[in-house]
């Protein structure tokens, strides 16, 4: 009898596990330089989200990742953006490529928003974020919005390069496809949606501060002011 209660248990839990799907699964890898963490599956990067302790780190994607069920996280408000003003993001991530679909963000009064948060680049960092994939994103912001980066603060050394983002991206102040305020390169990037805002909304990044893009597109349907 014991042993069936233990069974019914376990299958609850799973089932559970799999509507909600917030388990963080702790990547391959070991976060350096030479041995980055694989990021696989949604697990995987949402033990990425969870450890902000861990966001000066090196990653690499290994696989397509299938982020539709971000839709039921966090009471409906989906993916937390990894990095803030208290803890930033500025480590090394390369999607090889890879998509990430179906990103869901609904957090209206909150700023720096998208699949990164913040993202500080300092010149000895070593720091690089490169072909990332988002496909069929939604995402709700207020102030500092972006597909990818929410606000992004670096130097012309330091790129974000051969990433992308096609879907919907709304809020109110600094709003861009892809970078909400930008302040570091961009290289053959684009974004292919919606950008919805107030002031300083574009198609690939709200504002940007003095920074190099190059090779880069968007295909969009803006509304707002201050279109970059």
């Amino acid at each position: 009898m014991k042993r069936n209660y233990l069974v019914v248990i376990l299958f609850v839990f799973l089932i559970v596990s799999k509507l909600f799907g917030q388990n963080a699964v702790l990547p391959l890898g070991s976060g350096t330089e030479a041995d980055p963490y694989q990021i696989e599956n949604i697990e995987n990067l949402f033990w990425m989200n969870q450890n902000a302790n861990e966001w000066d780190k090196y990653y690499i994607q290994v696989a397509n990742i299938d982020a539709t069920e971000t839709i039921d996280w966090d009471n409906g408000a989906g993916w937390s953006p990894i990095g803030n003003y208290t803890t930033f993001f500025s480590g090394y991530y390369d999607g090889q490529n890879y998509t990430i679909n179906g990103l869901y963000i609904r957090r209206p009064e909150s700023d720096l928003i998208g699949f990164l948060g913040y993202v500080f680049f300092s010149y000895n960092s070593g720091a690089h974020i490169k072909n990332i994939r988002l496909e069929s994103v939604n995402v709700l912001g207020n102030n500092h919005v972006g597909a990818l980066i929410g606000e992004c603060i670096g130097n012309d050394e330091i790129e974000v390069s051969n990433c992308s983002a096609e879907g919907s991206v709304t809020g109110n102040d600094y709003i861009g496809g892809l970078i909400g305020k930008n302040g570091t390169s961009l290289l053959n990037t684009y974004y292919i949606g919606d950008v919805k805002g107030n002031d300083y909304v574009g198609g690939l990044v709200g504002s940007n501060k003095i920074s190099l893009i190059k090779d880069s597109y968007t295909d969009v349907n803006i509304i707002g002011n201050d279109r970059v």
